[in-house]
């Protein structure tokens, strides 16, 4: 199964302390609502909401958004206070870097590679 988008951003994984403090808070408001995992995950699979609640692993931003509505709580009294260590500025973990070589340089000629040393 591939890494959540929040997976990939904190570098959080399987059986974390923040997959498996997510997967308690999940379980405990899923049971103060009454509901089954099939329940509380339709269409996602009864395994997956298991998987979540044992902390093996993390729902992407929509499935939260899914589960949290379902659980009526909001996502960030799900997420508030998971982990305290989570890197709090935001780094661009899966985005291609940029860098700005070769702006504003000229190409160099076939003969200025030869000579170091141009006339000029």
């Amino acid at each position: 199964m591939g890494k959540s988008s929040i997976a990939k951003q904190f570098g959080w994984g399987p059986r974390s302390a923040t997959a498996i403090e997510l997967g308690r808070r999940v379980r405990e408001s899923r049971w103060r609502r009454g509901l089954t995992q099939g329940e509380l995950g339709h269409p996602l699979s009864r395994g997956y909401v298991s998987a979540l609640e044992s902390g093996w692993t993390l729902p992407s931003l929509g499935t939260l958004l899914l589960l949290s509505e379902r659980l009526g709580v909001t996502v960030g009294e799900l997420l508030d206070g998971v982990n305290s260590s989570a890197t709090r500025v935001y780094t661009p973990v899966h985005e291609p870097q940029t860098t700005n070589q070769g702006r504003g340089r000229r190409k160099r000629t076939r003969a200025q590679d030869r000579d170091p040393h141009p006339a000029g």
